[in-house]
């Protein structure tokens, strides 16, 4: 089967690009598949963290480049006559762009599944009626694990001035509520506010994650059982 191949120096264009995009190279590796435009084998670069790829095909009747990739701008796949291999390097730029739009994008409704699916799970691990109020020593370790909580987000998130102030202000409203919440009830205000934030952006989705099992180390036993653990 016929092979298209690039030539070395176009194989370093491509690795200098990736760096530029702050992308580690280690990250990519190059693959064959058959071509859509090329009657044979074609290279292509994945990513194997995230699966995305591009495919560098050639159309040998007008003899240039075609561009293929995952993800696109707009759509899932992506594709473009790019006749020339500087135009064909120029998609891999946007290319890079696109990659790092989803390899880094929060998963929204994901976090909001898992958000009940933690709510649901603590309600049947203390039982549906278990809605009982917190004793004061009970309410003293809440305070304790928020304190903890709000110095871990002051301490791996930037906040402005009224960004810390509204976090701030939030900590002791749970911290209050705990005095006259029943237990499930503070649970579910407790998960929608850290979810809320994450789904806001005012914390990262990886900090998202450190504070509910921050909470379920801490405070898990208040529940009859700890909630399962979050996935990765």
């Amino acid at each position: 089967m016929a092979q298209h191949q690039l030539l070395p120096s176009q194989k370093n264009d491509v690795f200098e690009v990736i760096q530029r995009a702050n992308f580690p190279p280690s990250e990519f590796e190059w693959r064959q598949e058959v071509g859509d435009a090329f009657l044979g084998v074609i290279p292509k670069l994945v990513h194997r963290p995230s699966g995305f790829w591009f495919a560098f095909d050639f159309d040998q009747t007008y003899a240039s480049h075609v561009a293929r990739f995952s993800p696109g701008d707009q759509a899932p796949v992506e594709a473009y006559g790019a006749s020339s291999w500087p135009f064909q390097l120029s998609k891999v730029r946007d290319w890079l762009d696109y990659l790092g739009r989803e390899y880094h994008a929060p998963d929204l409704w994901g976090e909001l599944n898992r958000q009940r699916e933690l709510t649901d799970a603590a309600s049947d691990a203390g039982g549906e009626d278990d809605n009982r109020p917190f004793s004061v020593e009970e309410q003293a370790a809440i305070a304790t694990q928020l304190h903890e909580i709000k110095e871990l987000l002051l301490r791996t998130e930037q906040f402005d001035d009224a960004g810390q102030r509204a976090l701030e202000a939030r900590f002791d409203y749970l911290e209050e509520a705990s005095s006259r919440l029943g237990r499930r009830d503070w649970l579910s205000i407790f998960y929608g506010t850290v979810f809320s934030w994450g789904l806001s952006g005012l914390i990262s989705p990886d900090t998202v994650k450190q504070t509910i099992v921050l909470a379920l180390h801490g405070l898990g036993h208040l529940f009859g059982a700890p909630p399962p653990q979050l996935g990765p």
